[in-house]
């Protein structure tokens, strides 16, 4: 799954966050109801986003841009790890990834021309 920031500075011009929640999934794609614990979440590259914990929500996180900057769409992997714990006691750590792709605010190339002709721009008669 790729996700895509479409700007990387919010309304207010602060690096633009997302939040996101995970959630466990059988080996079919159905939900799954085992119960998480102990989430990690971790950026490849926090020269372009970093990521924490959520403390305010379950098994939520929260990335932050950092590369605000670039004219050029830049991307780390978001990667996730839980242990699940099933109805039955039995655990297993279960893990997810998504490539994050950081696409530039507006990159407008304005072409340098060479000069072709001369305008004369003229004052008030005196």
């Amino acid at each position: 799954m790729t996700f895509t920031f479409p700007t990387p500075l919010n309304a207010a011009g602060q690096p633009s966050t997302v939040s996101g929640v995970v959630s466990p999934l059988k080996a079919d794609g159905t939900p799954s109801l085992a119960v998480l614990s102990n989430d990690t979440f971790t950026s490849s590259d926090p020269t372009v986003f970093t990521v924490a914990a959520d403390p305010s929500t379950p098994n939520g996180f929260l990335i932050t841009l950092v590369n605000v900057t670039s004219t050029v769409p830049v991307q780390a992997t978001h990667t996730y790890t839980a242990l699940g714990t099933e109805a039955s006691g039995a655990t297993e750590t279960i893990s997810g990834s998504d490539l994050i792709v950081i696409t530039p605010a507006a990159v407008v190339v304005v072409p340098i021309l060479p000069a072709a002709s001369l305008v004369a721009t003229y004052g008030s008669p005196a």
